[in-house]
């Protein structure tokens, strides 16, 4: 009989308590306009971009034993601003690019 008079209580304990809220990440995007196996080509480029007034940068990518160096522009919190991005990107320098989730 203790244990069923137990139960209730224990019930009612985690019934009142509170929820903990679930991690919600902020999703952001980028453009990437490319990776590159040389990271001179990918500072090149990246300044490139920063003269032509883009907010870009090189992220260094560790591949098995090999580095890559990605350029992206960005982070955007919109999917829809960094699409108006790669759009103007498309227009003024003619360079393709995609959108990706960040980070």
């Amino acid at each position: 009989q203790a244990v069923a008079a137990a139960e209730p209580a224990a019930a009612a304990k985690s019934a009142t308590a509170p929820l903990s809220p679930e991690p919600v990440g902020v999703a952001s995007w980028v453009v990437q306009l490319g990776s590159f196996s040389s990271e001179k080509n990918a500072h090149s480029l990246n300044d490139r971009l920063r003269a032509a007034g883009f907010a870009s940068f090189v992220e260094p990518l560790k591949q098995g034993d090999a580095m890559a160096y990605r350029v992206r522009i960005g982070p955007e919190l919109r999917r829809s601003d960094a699409n108006a991005v790669r759009d103007k990107l498309k227009k003024s320098l003619d360079m393709d690019a995609i959108v990706l989730q960040y980070p």
